[in-house]
């Protein structure tokens, strides 16, 4: 029984962490579709009770999450982790927007933590064209009582925890199109 038990484990990991396209070192994406890569990270004064989710709205709804505690994008050489996750999604073609991040995290007081929640607008727009991968940058929040979102472009350090977790070892055909904020 044991046995059985480790062996749909197995399998029901496996399913749930299907690779990503690719042909020669580069992400492929599917005919008719296309793909978009973007970054989600922060920071909060007790990272294993925060989390972040990201909205995305249009012809196929996404809600990205990240656990800040358990997730993390390798960084290139001495450069430092950060909490957050790597996001590559293939999206049928269409016009999309990035309506809000939530994020929750814990305050820690004397004899217990109280848990605390954020809604920051992002309220960004970005299209998907079938055949073509962009990458949309890092979106960063500092998750205290006065939190902040911050948008960038990280594609070294993004791009070398693609090759380091899915091995993409050719990124020339990601065309690098950052999120920004509205004025």
């Amino acid at each position: 029984m044991r046995r059985l038990f480790a062996l749909f484990v197995c399998v029901l990991f496996t399913a749930c962490a299907s690779p990503l396209p690719l042909q020669d070192g580069r992400l492929n994406p599917p005919a008719g579709q296309g793909m978009v890569l973007l970054s989600l990270t922060g920071q909060a004064n007790y990272l294993m009770g925060a989390s972040l989710s990201l909205d995305i709205a249009g012809p196929a709804p996404q809600q990205l999450i990240t656990r800040l505690g358990t997730d993390m994008i390798q960084a290139p050489g001495s450069e430092e982790n950060p909490a957050g996750k790597l996001f590559a999604l293939t999206l049928p073609a269409g016009e999309y927007r990035t309506s809000q991040v939530r994020g929750s995290f814990i305050v820690v007081g004397v004899h217990s933590g109280e848990a605390r929640y954020v809604t920051l607008p992002l309220n960004t727009d970005f299209r998907v064209v079938a055949g073509q991968v962009v990458y949309l940058g890092n979106v960063n929040v500092a998750l205290n009582f006065a939190s902040t979102l911050r948008l960038s472009n990280t594609a070294e350090r993004d791009f070398y925890d693609l090759k380091q977790r899915d091995g993409v070892t050719d990124t020339r055909n990601i065309l690098i199109e950052p999120l920004r904020l509205a004025q």
